[in-house]
């Protein structure tokens, strides 16, 4: 199971102020360690699309 865990942060004081999001999910089997294919998937198939999607949620 992987994890994107999302903490909002206090930017004057840089206290914690807690959890506001998280997305969790599990790798299809069929696909692991298919590296080569990753380049090829459109960004919205990405692991990393995660980030973008809990900014425009947060916003």
């Amino acid at each position: 199971m992987l994890i994107h865990s999302i903490l909002m942060v206090d930017a004057d004081s840089n206290k914690t102020l807690g959890l506001i999001e998280q997305n969790r999910w599990v790798r299809d089997t069929d696909t692991f360690g298919c590296r080569k294919t990753r380049a090829n998937r459109p960004f919205e198939e990405k692991e990393s699309y995660k980030w973008i999607t809990a900014s425009e949620n947060m916003s």
